[in-house]
């Protein structure tokens, strides 16, 4: 059946899935998880045969996985809850910003000088330091929104090097976008707070 699905909706959107339906370890919950997988497999496939990729997962990947997200959240570890959606969230939000621009936006998260600017210093332990910290305070005990000060808070520290790293202002302004994008859901929490 594996395959069968991958030929369906394509290997992103499977592993997409398949990472939201991971959320959780409650064999009771299992069947009526695989039920709404097929249920948005069978969305997706459909509205897959008549438009590009971008179109299908723009518009339709959330929708189609409404019912799998829902289920998955009530039924997660406590340390995944909101993390399906802000998930979802994230990742449409970061295609549709790929999907708006031309080629050249889409390959520049390749380029070397990002890659670059990601290993200079000390922002990875910083990121790691914080999240660990805010574990140990007895702080939240979700990965989201947990993660989302320190995304935030990393966000100078790579921006310092990217700067450094990339003249370009086409990948300097990429790079931008998708980090905005990826930081939807959280931006979402703190407007609600």
């Amino acid at each position: 059946m594996k395959e069968e699905v991958i030929e369906d909706i394509g290997i992103f959107q499977y592993i997409l899935m398949e990472t939201i339906s991971g959320m959780t370890s409650r064999e009771n919950y299992r069947d009526s998880i695989k039920d709404k997988e097929v249920k948005a497999v069978e969305c997706l496939a459909k509205t897959k045969a008549n438009s590009s990729f971008c179109h299908t997962f723009v518009n339709s990947f959330t929708s189609c996985t409404s019912d799998l997200v829902e289920n998955v959240e009530s039924c997660a570890e406590p340390m995944f809850v909101g993390s399906p959606t802000a998930l979802v969230t994230s990742t449409v939000s970061q295609l549709q910003f790929l999907c708006e621009n031309d080629g050249e936006h889409g390959f520049e998260i390749l380029n070397p000088c990002f890659l670059d600017a990601l290993t200079i210093g000390n922002c990875k332990e910083n990121f790691e330091e914080e999240i660990s910290k805010s574990q140990m305070l007895g702080g939240e005990k979700r990965i989201f929104p947990t993660i989302c000060n320190p995304i935030s808070n990393a966000k100078k520290c790579v921006s310092d090097n990217f700067k450094k790293q990339c003249q370009n202002e086409i990948t300097r302004n990429t790079i931008e976008e998708l980090y905005n994008a990826s930081m939807k859901p959280c931006n979402e929490v703190s407007k609600t707070k």
